[in-house]
Formats: structure tokens, C-alpha cells, sequence
């Protein structure tokens, strides 16, 4: 009987260990989940909000065709790092989308942001249906859009004004279409 007993003490403890632990972990969790709502209000958002202007820039195409901010009125752009993981995967969602723009590729500019050596999977997989610039980090077109983190979309209006900004964006099938 004293074994019995002293094994019900035993597990009563363990239980009550294991509890301390577990609100430990939920009180950690809660902090961390503050400090990262907190990071993300500071971050931002990935470049300029809608409706802003695109500011001025002069930039050349894998394709040695000279691209400025005047020539991209109607246009959708995407900007992806070549370290970014979540760029690769964001190339399945802008690939098609850059098929449904009107005008076909001539209305599609992909920026790689990072090394020339590296920026070959992202130059052959987005040549096809986007005209292709290979920039640094901070480069004009990134400076223009006031880029801050990776992948960011836009689809850019008339006189330049963003219609559609953010790390992933919806194509209209309705001006897809027209």
C-alpha cells in the first residue's frame, strides 16, 4: 500500500510540473506574438500603399531594352529576391497572373533583386511572359516603388498611380479580359 501511494504522490507531481510548464509556454507564446504584431506595424507594408505615384526611375532589361517609369503606365510589376524562399514560391502565382495582363509581356516587368549569378532561375522562368530587370538590392526600381520586403506585387495605372500594391495581388478578370 505505501508503494501505491507514494507512486499517486509521485504522478500528482509530475502532473502539476507539467502544468507549471505548459503556462509557461502559453505566457511565452503571448509575448511573442506582441512582439511580432509589434515588428510587423513597424515593417510596414511591402512598398508603397495604393493610390501612391511611382517615382522616377531609368533601368535596363536582361534584354538590354531601356525601361523608365513613363513606359510602365497599364503595367503589372513584380519584385522577387533571389533569397527570398517565399519569391519561388510566389513565381506559380505571378507567372499566370502575367499571362492574363493585356498587352502580353511588353505590359509585364519583373524585377530580381540580387546577384546576376544567382538570378538565373528567376530570369528563365519569368522571360517567357515578363520583360526582365536584374537589380541590387536598393536599385532604382526599388527605389521608385519603395520596396521593403519580398515578393511584392503591383499593377500600376495610368500616370503611374498604384491600383493594386502588396505582397500578393488579385488581377481582375475583368480587365484581364478587356
Amino acid at each position: 500500500m505505501p508503494y501505491l501511494v507514494a507512486a499517486v504522490v509521485l504522478v500528482g507531481l509530475l502532473c502539476l510540473f507539467d502544468l507549471l510548464l505548459t503556462v509557461g509556454v502559453i505566457r511565452r507564446l503571448r509575448a511573442q506574438s506582441t512582439l511580432l504584431a509589434g515588428y510587423r506595424g513597424a515593417m510596414g507594408e511591402v512598398m508603397m500603399p495604393t493610390g501612391s505615384v511611382v517615382g522616377d526611375f531609368v533601368t535596363t532589361t536582361v534584354d538590354s531594352k531601356i525601361i523608365s517609369r513613363t513606359q510602365i503606365d497599364d503595367s503589372l510589376v513584380g519584385f522577387f529576391s533571389t533569397s527570398c524562399e517565399g519569391c519561388v514560391d510566389a513565381l506559380e502565382t505571378f507567372v499566370p497572373m502575367a499571362k492574363l495582363v493585356p498587352g502580353g509581356r511588353p505590359k509585364v516587368l519583373a524585377v530580381v533583386v540580387g546577384d546576376r549569378s544567382n538570378a538565373g532561375k528567376f530570369v528563365d522562368v519569368l522571360s517567357p511572359v515578363a520583360q526582365v530587370v536584374v537589380e541590387a538590392e536598393h536599385g532604382p526600381m526599388a527605389r521608385a516603388f519603395e520596396v521593403n520586403g519580398y515578393p511584392a506585387v503591383a499593377m500600376v495605372g495610368a500616370g503611374g498611380v498604384l491600383t493594386a500594391a502588396g505582397a500578393t495581388i488579385k488581377l481582375d478578370p475583368a480587365t484581364a479580359a478587356a
